[in-house]
């Protein structure tokens, strides 16, 4: 797209979902660091790595595919993470992390829905699921990241609140709060 198109690096958002996070954080990062950072990066269900999806450890082991928490820091464009708390493929606690690893300046307020799990967007989420995208590229990827926190500042040096204080933030879907989606939808 780039090269055929010639489409600026900066009119791409690219959307990564689950193992597509992988490419995704990869070539957000490449782009930054040749000089051309994409307009933004959202980011459905990461993972920090393939790896550590079946075992925490701690850190980037040799032959682990798609590192994202050791691609994010490098990543130069608006970020929004969207995962359910329910998640059982891939926890919930590895967008908490990268989170974390995402600047500050290139942190946007993210998507985390109480009680949904891997593979489902609940009807009852999706009008607050399409709204706050529509608001990523509204607020962060047109007048900068700075804007869409809209008054929220995000700690540097890595994400060090607790999922309540994300939920007190008004970070975790208060319509889905106290609901549990049940395991036939997530299936």
């Amino acid at each position: 797209m780039r090269d055929t198109l010639k489409v600026p690096a900066r009119n791409v958002i690219l959307y990564g979902r689950s193992l597509g996070s992988g490419p995704s954080c990869y070539l957000a990062s490449r782009t930054a660091e040749e000089g051309n950072p994409l307009g933004g990066l959202i980011l459905h269900a990461p993972f920090m790595s393939v790896y550590r999806v079946v075992l925490e450890s701690g850190c980037t082991l040799p032959g682990d595919k798609f590192p994202n928490i050791d691609f994010l820091p490098y990543v130069r464009s608006p970020v929004m993470l969207i995962h359910g708390t329910k998640d059982q493929i891939v926890p919930f606690h590895h967008s908490e992390q990268l989170l974390g690893a995402v600047e500050s300046q290139y942190r946007s307020k993210p998507l985390l829905i109480e009680g949904m799990g891997h593979n489902n967007i609940h009807p009852v989420v999706r009008p607050l699921f399409v709204e706050r995208i529509s608001d990523f590229m509204k607020y962060s990827v047109r007048k900068g990241v700075a804007s869409a926190s809209k008054g929220r500042s995000a700690k540097k040096g890595g994400n060090t609140e607790s999922i309540e204080q994300l939920v007190a933030s008004g970070y975790v879907s208060a319509l889905a709060r106290g609901r549990s989606f049940s395991k036939s939808v997530d299936q």
